[in-house]
């Protein structure tokens, strides 16, 4: 079964892009990982 990871922003969609590394980062680290977003809705 995948990791899954929830990544939680409520703020602008540019702190959104700018966390893009991160999760690059956090795929290459870990196998068989699931990564995914929870915004506002604006």
């Amino acid at each position: 079964m995948p990791k899954k990871i929830l990544i939680i922003r409520f703020s602008s969609i540019g702190d959104i892009v700018l966390t893009t590394p991160v999760i690059r980062a956090i795929k290459t680290q870990l196998d068989d990982v699931q990564v995914h977003y929870a915004t506002k809705k604006q």
